[in-house]
C-alpha cells in the first residue's frame, strides 16, 4: 500500500510533469486543511457551554474556619474572591 502511495507522485512528477502540483500545491493544501480543521474544532469547543461550576470544596472544610489559619477566612473577601475566580474560570458565576 505504501509503495502504491509513493508511486503516484513519482509517476506524476517524472512522466506527467506535475512537479509543481506535488511539490507546492499539495503540501500547502494539506497545511490549510489541517489548520482549518483545527480552528473549526477550537471554535466549536469554545462555543459549547460549561455544564456547571465546580466550586472549591476546601473553602468549606472544618480546618479552614475563620481564625484557625491566620489570613484565611472563607467567608471574607479573599474567600469570596477565590470562589468567584474558580467559578469564573469555569465559565459561570
Amino acid at each position: 500500500m505504501v509503495s502504491v502511495l509513493a508511486f503516484i507522485p513519482y509517476v506524476g512528477v517524472h512522466y506527467a510533469g506535475l512537479g509543481y502540483l506535488f511539490g507546492v500545491v499539495l503540501p500547502y493544501l494539506a497545511m490549510a486543511v489541517l489548520l482549518g480543521g483545527f480552528l473549526f474544532r477550537m471554535v466549536d469547543w469554545l462555543r459549547r457551554p460549561v455544564p456547571f461550576c465546580i466550586p472549591s470544596t476546601i473553602l468549606y472544610s472544618n480546618n479552614l474556619r475563620p481564625g484557625k489559619i491566620p489570613g484565611l477566612d472563607p467567608t471574607g473577601q479573599a474567600g469570596k474572591s477565590l470562589q468567584l475566580s474558580v467559578c469564573s474560570s469555569a465559565g459561570t458565576h
